[in-house]
């Protein structure tokens, strides 16, 4: 596989997931629940992004109608219509306002279907087209495909506005965007230069490697069988997140641009092994994320599965999952286009061999 940094593409995408930035704190209580993790972010982070936040906040009403949940527009749209092969910001956001109504319901829909029928990591987003075109034209259809998504009520009216007026919502999501594109700018001028100097940086590292560099480079969390595709982007927004995006028509991986530090500091960490190992316990503790790996290691395969046994919401389990994989819990593996999770018992086999050597006296150390 070829691996290659795509500068203009991750500006594209950093720009369209930028709103996201006005709810940072909610996120941050959200995925950084464990203070193992908080340990290793420096404060000047956090209030980097909180004052990202006050300065979207004049703009809050516009972004709360195109940014919720797992859906927002940013993710429906480019579920067929990629950002890819562009050599502006301008020249994508031109493409989408000359999309018919057709083509962005389409779009929208096929978002939908996907995330409901657990399709949504189908490497080909064409694969689902036929399956949508039975509900392009059949309102009551639509709505009944609405009604089984994951989502609240509020979150199902936005959606179900975005599929009555497709192409007006687009066009006012788009003149959000370009309103929003001088704030945007002035931070992006600050980071460009780290950004394009670290995505050659991982180009180079993984083409020369082979991909082999890639564990090393993330911790164990990734290794090349998972990536889909060798297109990679770097993120200031998402600044300590690893993504692989498998749902859109081109798939890629979106690197966060402080990922290398934040795993250096955890690496370095004396007492690194010791929290990796009470990590794992808290996770364990964890009544729900306890069930989930029970549900697993009984053959569970996905989070909608998982989800409706235990009667919590399919962003709950994803949410656990997550947590699960970075605390090296879970692994994640693919099989072709399909990816699935597995018990790391190797871990758990470590793990408990050393809680057993801390807790028994006279042990040489």
């Amino acid at each position: 596989m070829q691996y290659k940094f795509f500068a203009t593409e991750s500006k594209i995408i950093d720009l369209i997931t930028f709103p996201e930035c006005l709810r940072f704190s909610e996120k941050k209580s959200r995925d950084l629940d464990i203070d193992y993790y908080n340990d290793y972010i420096l404060e000047d982070t956090f209030e980097y992004y909180e004052a990202l936040a006050t300065k979207l906040k004049p703009f809050e009403k516009e972004i709360n109608r195109f940014y919720f949940s797992n859906l927002s527009m940013p993710v429906m749209l480019t579920k067929l219509h990629s950002f890819f092969g562009y050599d502006s910001v301008d020249s994508y956001l031109n493409k989408l306002k000359s999309l018919t109504e057709d083509e962005l319901l389409r779009s929208f829909l096929s978002k939908i279907y996907a995330s409901i029928t657990e399709n949504d990591k189908i490497l080909h987003a064409e694969d689902i087209y036929d399956e949508v075109t039975k509900y392009m034209n059949d309102k009551n259809k639509q709505i009944d495909l609405l009604e089984q998504l994951d989502a609240n009520d509020e979150e199902k009216w936005k959606i179900s506005s975005l599929l009555r007026q497709p192409k007006t919502m687009t066009n006012e999501w788009i003149s959000l965007i370009e309103t929003l594109i001088p704030l945007f700018e002035n931070e992006y001028r600050l980071k460009e230069s780290k950004i394009i100097e670290f995505g050659k940086f991982v180009e180079k590292k993984l083409n020369d490697s082979n991909g082999d560099a890639l564990p090393t480079m993330t911790d164990n969390l990734l290794n090349k069988k998972l990536l889909p595709s060798g297109n990679i982007l770097i993120s200031f927004i998402n600044s300590y997140a690893l993504e692989i995006n498998t749902s859109d028509k081109t798939p890629y991986l979106r690197w966060g641009i402080d990922v290398e530090d934040f795993l250096e500091l955890i690496q370095n960490a004396k007492e690194n092994e010791l929290k990796d190992r009470v990590l794992l316990f808290k996770n364990l503790g964890d009544k729900t994320r306890y069930e989930v790996i029970k549900l697993i290691a009984q053959g569970a395969t996905s989070a909608k599965e998982i989800a409706t046994t235990l009667n919590v919401s399919q962003a709950t389990i994803s949410y656990h999952l997550n947590n699960l994989i970075s605390s090296k819990l879970l692994i994640l593996e693919r099989d072709n286009s399909k990816y699935s999770h597995k018990i790391n018992f190797d871990i758990l086999e470590s793990a408990y061999k050393s809680m057993i050597s801390d807790f028994t006296p006279n042990q040489n150390k």
